[in-house]
């Protein structure tokens, strides 16, 4: 998974007056490995991808807007509420990271890579996609650049000690743009992209492990998740006890929340009290472990709960020999292209080229399938799958809608798209509307309309505009407000007025003669109280 995090002056402070050595020791002193600089951009800094990260270089460029080499500015100085950078936080599933910890040495060093591998292709997207700045009054015009400087930071657990490999990757907000200057990021494009590029780390990083050792992967989760076949649930339930820590504060809040609003909470209320909950039961980070006392700890905890770390091992390359005696599958590509749009389509009537990105990614094949043997095969796979998916509408089923702007430039991210079936369908109900395919108001006779407004019917001038309108519209919909006599008497006269509109007149007091509820006419009206309809159905029930 990947989770993000705003980096500001104010955080550089922090960790400066907190934390000895500042954010550098702070993110060094709990790694594993000293820092790592990636990024296209590290040229314009007379940085070099791969190198160690120096404390003043991240001091220069994160808090004080400076080239970590020359000392020259970067553009505009720092404002004290500044966004300095982004901390991006890609995470290994539960199961990678408990091999690790029990794995030998060969083991630990291979996932090690192919999590390294992983993470620098996620950040390539992402540089390919949301390397952008803005530029003009107002940011009115968006402007490619260079690429990231980012430094990369390793961990291997969590904050309670459990078995976590993570990665966090503090992209610098500061870009050099093609036309030489010196830019701050468009956020929401970093943002726009953030979801398809977890599941890209995720789809990459099942790609190497299935290359350099003998795993197999689940089934792959909503979030493009999967788990590592034959590795024990309840070691994995056991190894999170963060995540249990961090829903047992959030649960109670969830429902408390529930019952004050007497709704279910949606999904972004829900992850606003989960973000809470993970800043409130934070435990301040433990002093690091060599690495073998920390592997000799895991293992016996592994043993504790009846899991020796030989028998899990036996366990995972079980899984992967019954996977890999499975036939390779043929002829996917076409199927991930359909299955990807329906599920997007699913999901939302109007998505994007990233949200498209997360479904084809989820459902890339790893294992056994010679093509994809490394963390860059898989992101080519999803990049070409995904043009070709948002070009072959014969393929795909995916219509292209054009761009749709928000605020005050067009943006990179801002085309849309929608299912094929969708737009047909769209474009029928719209005929219908226009050509009058529901209903023909001229047919109403003037009689009718004399009568409604003259007041003999008992109706008020406003009653009887109300009657022929409910009548007479070609709106697929009419909704009307009345207070409950009213409504009923209403009803009760747009049933007999639509009853003869095309024939002859009935006498309007036979109206208190019926029943109302809906009732299908010669007309196709259907008319009745909105306490009646049954959703999703095309039928009345009781009130």
């Amino acid at each position: 998974m990947l989770s993000s995090a705003k980096i500001g002056r104010s955080s550089w402070r922090y960790y400066q007056r907190t934390v000895a050595g500042g954010a550098c020791e702070y993110y060094a002193q709990h790694g594993d490995t000293p820092g790592r600089w990636h990024g296209s951009g590290l040229t314009q800094l007379g940085l070099t991808a791969g190198a160690e990260v120096q404390e003043r270089e991240l001091e220069a460029l994160f808090g004080r807007a400076l080239s970590p080499t020359t000392g020259a500015a970067l553009g505009s100085p720092w404002r004290s509420d500044a966004v300095t950078g982004y901390d991006l936080t890609f995470s290994a599933p539960k199961s990678v990271s408990t091999l690790w910890a029990l794995g030998d040495a060969r083991t630990m060093t291979e996932i090690d890579a192919a999590h390294a591998a992983a993470v620098n292709a996620a950040l390539g997207y992402l540089e390919t996609h949301a390397s952008l700045s803005r530029r003009g009054r107002d940011g009115v015009e968006q402007i490619e650049s260079a690429g990231f400087a980012a430094a990369c930071f390793d961990h291997r657990t969590s904050r309670t000690g459990d078995p976590q490999l993570h990665t966090h990757a503090l992209v610098a907000n500061k870009v050099r743009c093609t036309d030489g200057a010196w830019r701050t990021l468009d956020g929401h494009e970093i943002f726009h992209h953030k979801k398809s590029a977890g599941v890209i780390y995720q789809t990459a990083l099942r790609a190497e492990l299935s290359a350099r050792l003998p795993v197999a992967f689940g089934p792959v989760s909503e979030h493009g998740q999967a788990e590592i076949a034959g590795v024990p649930e309840q070691l994995l339930t056991a190894w999170s006890s963060r995540t249990s820590a961090v829903m047992a504060d959030a649960i109670p809040t969830i429902a408390d929340a529930e019952d004050a609003l007497g709704r279910p909470v949606s999904g972004a209320e829900r992850a606003r009290i989960i973000k809470t909950a993970v800043l409130s039961t934070r435990p301040a980070k433990d002093a690091p472990v060599p690495d073998g006392d920390r592997h000799a700890r895991w293992v016996a905890q592994a043993a504790e709960l009846g899991f020796a770390a030989d028998a899990v091992t036996d366990s995972i390359q079980a899984a992967n020999a019954q996977a890999r005696a499975l036939p390779v599958p043929s002829g996917w590509s076409g199927t991930v292209l359909r299955e990807s749009v329906t599920e997007v389509g699913r999901r939302k009537a109007i998505w994007s080229r990233a949200d498209l990105a997360v479904a084809v990614a989820a459902r890339v094949p790893t294992t056994a399938d010679p093509r994809l043997r490394s963390a860059a095969d898989a992101v080519a796979w999803v990049e070409e799958l995904t043009d070709l998916a948002v070009t072959e509408v014969g393929l795909s089923g995916a219509v292209a809608l054009g761009a749709d702007p928000s605020g005050v430039t067009a943006r990179a991210s801002d085309s849309r798209y929608a299912s094929r079936e969708l737009v047909e369908t769209e474009a029928r109900i719209l005929e219908r509307a226009v050509t009058g395919g529901f209903r023909s108001p001229e047919r109403l006779r003037p009689d009718f309309v004399a009568l409604l407004l003259s007041g003999e019917a008992g109706l008020s001038q406003e009653q009887g505009r109300a009657v022929v309108r409910l009548v007479a519209t070609r709106d697929l919909v009419t909704v009307m407000t009345a207070p409950a006599v009213a409504c009923d008497t209403l009803l009760d006269v747009v049933e007999v007025v639509a009853d003869g509109a095309a024939g002859d007149p009935l006498p309007l007091h036979a109206a208190r003669d019926r029943t109302t509820g809906m009732t299908k006419h010669r007309n196709g009206l259907r008319i009745g109280k909105l306490s009646r309809w049954a959703p999703g159905s095309d039928r009345w029930g009781s009130e």
